[in-house]
């Protein structure tokens, strides 16, 4: 039998600990479960530490404090979020000293430290199999996810360096945990985001089903594979989550838009609810092939999300896919094109667009932002009759030409004529520099 061993974990806490407050420790080796009375620590009045004993710990651990939830989690004198604290066998000693500079709630924040309270690294490396390498892999939580026992729904996103402001990266952040933490204040909604951090000299093939003929790639199918057979089910296993298609959703932008609408098309039974901002359409005209001949598989939800200053090319690419899906028998009401003349390819952009997504993807379980109807169709007068301020309008054929436009100055009903008939989509302009799309037929 092999000789048991024994990790001793002592830590010293602030001055301003509230008396009699329990700790915690929260890790991998417990699922990070920021409450688990199995790992709450033990006040040693001769050392004037709390202490913790693992027999037989794993290999490695990673760890954090708490004081019974994410909310309360160790942050630094500052306010800001730590790092994981780690341990390994055979690398440090079976006795570990620790320090909690402060607790969230008790100490000064940084608005920073606010929005990220229900974020931490799940997996510092994941294996997948499908791909024969490993990724990290972040967790957002509902804020009273340790206070109740309600399921929540799950949303995957690409590119978690980016989602997340304590991700330790430089570039901008979605800022998702405040978008979800004043959704449930408003709503009393909540969901479970899983974040996968992208592959870097990976992201693009990762991203792409099929090679492009400069950028090569080409291993989408396999990424998306990992999602379905090995993060999902392992999610479902650790998280009290609701497994369903139309309570998971996938989010992702730029390529990860792309890797995006390969899901709604090919796994709508996995990803019932999905979102692709600015998706790189351009890699190849795969994506349309698939989307006119892909079974009757879809989404109960789609989202295409662009801006005018992407590039020239964002909007014909949007409206492409949306005829394609369209044509091959895909209802008009499972999918919402939103277009804005200032949206840029910026993840500040994505972030501002992600509450009104949500909203409308989980319309059955929260209320819908109120929005008044833009635009009446009249086929008996032959005209349409727009009913809020706008700055232009303009009317597109099915080839997406504009054929009319109407500025906002010069009156409020564009003629049509009475031998048009088909699709057409009318493409309007509002003074918050959103952009309305409506498909017409006549």
């Amino acid at each position: 039998m092999l000789p048991e061993i024994m990790l001793t974990i002592q830590v010293m806490l602030p001055e301003d600990h509230p008396a009699d407050a329990p700790v915690f420790l929260a890790g991998t080796i417990n699922q990070w479960q920021p409450n688990n009375d199995r790992y709450r620590l033990t006040l040693d009045p001769v050392l004037g530490a709390h202490v913790l004993e693992l027999p037989n710990p794993p290999h490695e651990l990673l760890y954090k404090f708490t004081r019974g939830s994410w909310a309360t989690e160790e942050v630094s004198g500052q306010g800001q979020p730590v790092e994981n604290r780690s341990w390994a066998e055979g690398q440090d000693a079976p006795v570990r000293y620790d320090e909690v500079a402060a607790w969230r709630d008790t100490t000064w924040q940084m608005e920073t430290s606010l929005d990220e309270m229900s974020v931490f690294v799940w997996h510092e490396a994941l294996w997948m199999p499908q791909l024969n390498r490993s990724r990290r892999i972040w967790v957002c939580l509902p804020p009273d996810y340790a206070d109740s026992d309600r399921r929540y729904p799950v949303i995957y996103m690409h590119d978690a360096q980016n989602l997340f402001l304590n991700a330790p990266t430089p570039s901008e952040k979605w800022r998702v945990a405040r978008t979800l933490n004043q959704l449930l204040a408003q709503t009393g909604w909540g969901c479970i985001v899983i974040g996968i951090e992208h592959g870097n000299e990976h992201r693009l093939a990762e991203y792409s089903p099929v090679p492009h003929p400069t950028h090569g790639g080409g291993e989408g199918y396999g990424y998306l594979n990992f999602l379905i057979d090995t993060l999902k089910p392992l999610t479902d296993s650790t998280f009290r989550t609701l497994s369903g298609a139309t309570d998971t959703a996938m989010i992702g932008s730029s390529m990860g838009g792309l890797i995006s609408v390969y899901a709604a098309l090919l796994h709508g039974d996995v990803f019932g609810k999905v979102a692709a901002f600015s998706p790189s359409l351009w890699w190849s005209d795969d994506v349309y092939t698939v989307a006119a001949s892909a079974p009757y598989n879809f989404v109960h939800k789609l989202v295409l999300l662009g801006g005018k200053p992407e590039s020239e090319t964002m909007l014909p690419d949007l409206l492409a896919l949306y005829y394609t899906l369209i044509d091959n028998g895909y209802f008009e009401h499972h999918i919402q094109v939103n277009f804005y003349r200032d949206g840029a390819h910026r993840e500040w952009f994505w972030g501002r667009e992600l509450e009104r997504t949500l909203r409308w993807l989980f319309s059955d379980a929260m209320p819908l932002m109120a929005d008044e109807p833009f635009a009446n169709i009249d086929k008996t007068a032959h005209e349409i009759r727009l009913l809020r301020p706008f700055i232009k309008a303009d009317l597109l054929n099915g080839y997406g030409k504009v054929i009319y436009t109407l500025d906002g100055n010069a009156g409020r009903i564009i003629p049509l004529r009475k031998h048009w008939r088909g699709l057409f989509a009318l493409q309007c302009l509002l003074p918050n520099q959103r952009i309305e799309l409506k498909k017409i037929m006549l």
